[in-house]
């Protein structure tokens, strides 16, 4: 396909990368606050608006540890009155200004008639098996037990409430973590209120299993082993029902627990629906609060090793979406920019930026990161290294193993005094490569069949 045919910009976008557990994990490698700090800009950079959905603000670690005053600073657009370009989609019935702490109220709580609470996995809690323990103890707690503990309070006490209902249903779990999550949610409730966060109200029609077996089907020779196969099966008739994500944790974890001794190819096979479970939420998540783009990342470079990031690299060569590589050096420039120095580009850019966002491809990528490039080579130049570019990928091949062709390229040289690097600054600009494959679902015209 030509490379002309491409979209970049979008007015709104989801990425995949801002879910909890991927702050958990990168929480867990050691570099948590650059990592984001570098996307956000440059998902900023592509989109007008970056939309997050509430429990990644209410469960990531990211989201939860930093001040939004100080997000603001390092993402914000303009160079006085910083604009914080993110819009949380929150559920709940919250009046405009007061739609976190109606998250934090209701998030919990199934909605199907149970009659206990949703077994939610909080990925700012540390521990595996303290995590575990939560969800477990929340999945046997009666709604009627949260509306009593909640019950008469106002915005300012639902965060320290809530804390003290968790350590209650797992006193074992660290208590650390949890304090660490109440205190994020005040910042949060306040910075709402005072006009800093954009909240919206949840969408409407969270349409799981189209997701899943429409948009995201899984081909029938994917799973090998009579385990995957029949777990399959089960889950295919719990996303008829059920849209909790906690649901999918428990049937796994069951089938782990019961053949403790899986094959590899029995385990390779679990992990792959798991991983296929997330895509098709990914997409449920974006069709729901009417988000015509999303982002789906993967480690570029080699040969994909699941089966979700086969199909997402296929997109691309489809036509359906854009393989976006963007190498470490110029993810190292952004996140080495002071926040006033991102601030004014967008600033000074933004007709350009407007252009990209209407929809723009490669020449109005152009016109971005041409004056981008030349404003983050001091940032660069001051850790010890030169910028190698960027590359946009105008596809894929069926390996997909590299992008076939870069369309937008500003090569200024190779890596110099990589040595004097320190270590930490190194480990970090070997992490930083970005790739994602950047797809308009309004694109996809096409209906494939899931497996019989």
């Amino acid at each position: 396909m030509a490379a002309s045919g491409k979209r970049l910009g979008t007015d709104r976008l989801l990425v995949d990368a801002y879910s909890a557990s991927s702050q958990r994990m990168n929480a867990a490698a050691g570099y948590l606050h650059e990592r984001y700090v570098g996307q956000l800009r440059l998902d900023l950079l592509l989109s007008r608006t970056l939309v997050i959905p509430d429990t990644h603000f209410l469960d990531g670690r990211f989201f939860i540890d930093i001040a939004p005053p100080q997000l603001s600073d390092l993402v914000g657009r303009g160079v006085h009155n910083r604009i914080l370009p993110i819009e949380v989609r929150t559920r709940g019935h919250g009046a405009p200004r007061r739609r976190f702490a109606a998250a934090l109220r209701t998030f919990l709580l199934r909605g199907d008639g149970a009659g206990t609470l949703n077994g939610f996995t909080f990925n700012a809690v540390g521990a595996d098996a303290d995590r575990s323990h939560l969800a477990s103890a929340l999945g046997q707690t009666p709604e009627q037990m949260l509306s009593a503990c909640l019950a008469g309070s106002d915005d300012a006490e639902v965060p320290d409430r809530l804390a003290r209902f968790l350590t209650d249903r797992a006193p074992t779990t660290a208590h650390d973590d949890i304090d660490r999550l109440a205190e994020g949610w005040r910042r949060w409730i306040e910075a709402e209120r005072g006009g800093l966060l954009t909240t919206a109200a949840w969408g409407d029609g969270f349409d799981l299993a189209t997701a899943l077996l429409h948009y995201r089907p899984l081909p029938p020779d994917t799973l090998t082993t009579g385990v995957g196969r029949s777990t399959y099966d089960s889950v295919v008739q719990m996303v008829q029902l059920s849209r909790h994500r906690s649901d999918l944790t428990a049937l796994l974890e069951k089938v782990r627990s019961d053949r403790p001794g899986l094959s590899v190819d029995e385990a390779i096979d679990l992990e792959t629906i798991d991983r296929w479970y997330s895509a098709g939420r990914h997409v449920a998540l974006a069709r729901q609060h009417g988000i015509r783009a999303i982002a789906s990342s993967f480690q570029p470079g080699r040969t994909p090793t699941s089966y979700t990031e086969q199909a997402t690299r296929r997109l691309a060569a489809e036509g359906i979406g854009t393989d976006l590589v963007v190498p470490d050096d110029l993810m190292s420039g952004l996140v080495a920019m002071e926040g006033s120095e991102f601030g004014r580009f967008s600033y000074e850019h933004d007709e350009a930026l407007a252009r990209l966002w209407a929809g723009g491809g490669p020449d109005e990528a152009r016109r971005v990161v041409d004056p981008l490039l030349r404003a983050i080579e001091p940032a660069n130049r001051h850790q010890g290294t030169l910028l190698t570019g960027l590359g946009v990928a105008a596809g894929a091949s069926a390996a997909a193993t590299a992008p076939i062709s870069a369309i937008v390229s500003a090569g200024l040289g190779g890596l110099a005094g990589i040595a004097a690097l320190p270590a930490v600054w190194e480990a970090w600009r070997r992490r930083s490569v970005v790739s994602r494959v950047i797809e308009f679902l309004t694109d996809r015209t096409s209906s494939t069949s899931s497996r019989a």
